[in-house]
Parts: C-alpha cells; sequence; structure tokens
C-alpha cells in the first residue's frame, strides 16, 4: 500500500490560488490585491485537511500574531511553520520591508530581482492593509485574542 501523500505548503498557496514564490510580492506591502481572508481560509481549511486541527490552529496563532501580512512576508512564514512541523512559536518574517530576492539557478541571488522589489517597496510607500486582511478571517474562525496581550 502506498503512503498517501499529503500537500505541501507550496502546494496548498496554489491551491489558495497564489503565487508560491515571495520574490512574486517582492516590496508590494500588504495589501488586498495580493491576499485575502479568503486566501487565508481556503489555506487554513487545507492546512486542517491535510495537516490536522492542530497545524489549522497554529496556522491562525501564526496570522493573529503577524506583524505586517504582506504577501511575501505571510509566504515566508508559512514556509517556516510547516518547517518546524506546523508549531507556530512567535516567529515573524525576516524580510527587510517585504522584500524578497529570487535566487538563479547557482543559488545565487539575482540583482535584477532585488533592484525590482526595493523599488516596488519605495512605490508602495509602506502600504498596510494587514488589519483588513486578518480581522475577516479571525472574525471567521471565532478567535479570540488573549487580553493579557493587548
Amino acid at each position: 500500500m502506498a503512503l498517501e501523500e499529503k500537500l505541501t505548503a507550496i502546494d496548498i498557496v496554489n491551491e489558495a490560488g497564489m503565487s508560491e514564490r515571495p520574490e512574486y510580492y517582492s516590496g508590494r506591502g500588504a495589501t488586498l490585491s495580493d491576499l485575502t481572508a479568503k486566501h487565508l481560509q481556503k489555506i487554513h481549511d487545507l492546512i486542517n485537511k491535510e495537516h490536522g486541527e492542530e497545524a489549522a490552529q497554529n496556522f491562525v496563532e501564526m496570522i493573529a500574531n503577524m506583524k505586517n501580512l504582506a504577501a511575501s512576508n505571510f509566504l515566508t512564514c508559512l514556509y517556516h511553520l510547516e518547517a518546524v512541523g506546523w508549531r507556530y512559536a512567535g516567529f515573524q518574517s525576516d524580510l527587510a520591508g517585504g522584500v524578497a530576492i529570487a535566487k538563479n539557478r547557482d543559488g545565487c541571488y539575482n540583482t535584477d530581482s532585488g533592484i525590482k522589489g526595493i523599488l516596488a517597496a519605495i512605490h508602495s510607500r509602506g502600504r498596510d492593509e494587514t488589519e483588513a486582511i486578518r480581522q475577516p478571517f479571525l472574525e471567521d474562525m471565532g478567535y479570540k485574542r488573549n487580553p493579557r496581550e493587548d
């Protein structure tokens, strides 16, 4: 009997209708044109189906605690969540300004990608619709923030 293959975070992101590449969204800020509560809901549901309720709850905790939901930041955190066994421990994205830089086949950073990301960050002027992305999702999840966290 063959082992049943579970969807990876990359597969889940694709199923939700997003690009799996953080550099695709590089420097654009947290915008509803890149990431929405509907994306988060679909990703949550797929994590729950593929990896279980505890993994899905950790995903909700991650969303509730992320400082900035730029799609590039979100994807790097989601991939880290998967890498640590779907356990959220307060980590944040380490992308400066949400700028993700692609690497070429040799593993070297692509300078054109970096420049485009930086220019996009300058153009977006730090656009941050994090709460407009986060709040509808958390409300749908019935998430209640611990009063000691505020």
